[in-house]
């Protein structure tokens, strides 16, 4: 029995990691390489599905990856011109009250150091509270930490932005409430050349 369970933590491991891996090997594939031609034929050989889409405003690709180990993947694009690369945008949302989504954040900040790019913004903050008016409506945002870094490398930049579940939003028209939201765990990945 006990190597059972074993077998399954190692199994479980090594699934919630593949969304990471499939992520770095494509930045730094792309940043040797930012030919969409030679992409494809890399991500078909990493398990990564590019799905053309056309719409009537714009040309882009749905990259398809492994799921992460928390949360899922609320979309994940990548944009070009001609042949070349010019980014990848990531977002994965999980349900309010899971806070692993930092987990995820942190071990690509560590990876990416380690590949060689470095710190360039942080604007992180321990609490988020704010209030925006948005013409005749006023919304009131209060939550939880905010962990938001841009790196580079080069030309290339990856800003990461997360933020823990459980965020408020309360928005007033005319002094009635119109909105009450918590919102989700998020983590957004943007990819991009200055």
């Amino acid at each position: 029995m006990k190597k059972l369970i074993l077998l399954v933590l190692i199994v479980k491991t090594a699934l919630s990691t593949e969304f990471e891996k499939q992520f770095l090997d494509s930045i730094n594939f792309i940043d040797n390489n930012n030919k969409l031609s030679d992409y494809k034929d890399f991500a078909k050989k990493n398990k990564v599905i590019l799905d053309y889409r056309n719409t009537d405003s714009y040309k882009f690709y749905e990259l398809v990856f492994s799921e992460p180990r928390v949360g899922y993947i609320d979309t994940s694009l990548l944009r070009s011109k001609n042949n070349t690369i010019l980014g990848i945008s990531i977002t994965i949302k999980s349900n309010p009250n899971d806070s692993a989504i930092f987990g995820i954040f942190n071990k690509l900040r560590k990876d990416l150091l380690r590949n060689g790019y470095k710190l360039s913004k942080n604007r992180s903050k321990t609490s988020y509270d704010s209030v925006n008016n948005y013409g005749d409506q006023t919304c009131y945002y209060s939550g939880m930490e905010i962990k938001d870094i841009d790196m580079k490398k080069g030309n290339m930049s990856v800003s990461l932005w997360a933020r823990k579940g459980g965020q408020f939003e309360k928005c007033y028209k005319y002094n009635n409430l119109v909105s009450n939201e918590i919102h989700d765990a998020t983590l957004e990945i943007s990819y991009y050349s200055e």
